[in-house]
């Protein structure tokens, strides 16, 4: 998905349909009441007769019937103004791209949640909507046959005010980066035990420090071997699958740093201990520790923060066989 931010009134866009938003016992105002003065008072209307209250999660379709360049009008419920925040706004906006999917839109326009009477920043709200968007439409699809990705291929924040144009741009950014970096961490985890081995992680590290400028060691058998780590040795002995321990470095080196550490184990049998076969299939997640660092990472040296950052991802395949560390086994 493509995320824009551009000036103008909502209501004169053309889009496959115009998301605005509604906090709870409330009247359109602001975008909303603009886009319902162009459409007839339809939003007033649903409100007047009980089909409408702007709860939190609630929506409502409305079809412009040519009266605006776009066909639909889905209005967002934001629940009370006084509780409102910017986890309710991440909320808003993923209900809003929910509903864009059932609708099968291909592309929409949306104002920003919370930034008028809610009186979230323009930055943060643009962010959060950034986040959202991405999160609430990411697909698994790399094994399936047929196309199951989300329908909705551009959005377009618009905002009115010429002068917040910039603060809504940096924070699409800044959000487009964190989401599609939780969506690495997402992949890597989906992905069968069989396919995200540790040489697999190792490579996507090497691939990120590539394209993010970050510094990257990967260590083999023999590297870890030097280093003493004979724990993580034994862990992957009894796999075809040899360990890697995985080092990103981000930012000067001055002062103490940021690290993270994150558990790497690609598949966890359970080794000669094996576990039981219910649930054998999810053993594929005890990597979700390292993917969640590979995603810090990627963020990480999109945003460029001024500070040194460390991931730290030890990894291997814990499986039985003939050469398996044993129980009361000396390291």
């Amino acid at each position: 998905m493509h995320i824009t931010v551009l000036q103008g009134e909502i209501q004169k866009k053309a889009a496959d349909v115009l998301v605005v938003n509604l906090f709870n016992g409330t009247r359109p105002s602001g975008a909303a009441g603009a886009v319902d003065r162009a459409i007839g008072g339809q939003i007033a209307a649903a409100i007047d007769l009980g089909d409408f209250r702007g709860k939190s999660g609630e929506t409502l379709l409305l079809y412009t019937q040519g009266r605006i360049p776009s066909p639909r009008v889905l209005v967002i419920g934001l629940g009370q103004a006084k509780d409102f925040d910017l986890e309710k706004s991440r909320a808003a906006a993923g209900t809003a791209i929910s509903a864009l999917a059932r609708l099968g839109a291909k592309n929409a326009a949306t104002i920003l949640h919370g930034t008028g009477a809610g009186k979230l920043p323009v930055a943060a709200a643009a962010q959060a909507v950034a986040e959202a968007s991405l999160l609430a439409a990411y697909r698994f699809d790399g094994y399936r046959a047929c196309d199951r990705s989300h329908p909705l291929k551009k959005l377009r924040v618009i905002e009115i005010d010429r002068s917040k144009l910039k603060e809504a741009r940096q924070g699409i950014q800044r959000g487009n980066s964190i989401a599609e970096a939780t969506c690495l961490a997402r992949d890597l985890i989906n992905h069968p035990g069989g396919d995200a081995t540790p040489a697999y992680l190792a490579r996507t590290a090497r691939r990120l420090a590539k394209s993010q400028g970050l510094r990257c060691q990967v260590l083999d058998e023999k590297g870890i071997k030097r280093l003493g780590m004979h724990a993580l040795l034994a862990v992957g002995q009894g796999s075809a699958n040899k360990p890697r321990f995985i080092a990103l470095e981000h930012g000067p080196k001055n002062g103490a740093p940021l690290v993270f550490v994150g558990k790497g184990i690609t598949f966890d049998s359970g080794g000669l201990s094996l576990k039981p076969a219910r649930g054998m299939e999810i053993q594929k997640r005890d990597m979700a520790g390292g993917a969640a660092v590979l995603g810090a990472m990627a963020a990480i040296g999109r945003l460029k923060p001024n500070v040194e950052v460390r991931g730290l991802i030890a990894s291997a395949e814990n499986m039985p066989g003939g050469n398996a560390v044993r129980p009361g086994d000396v390291l």
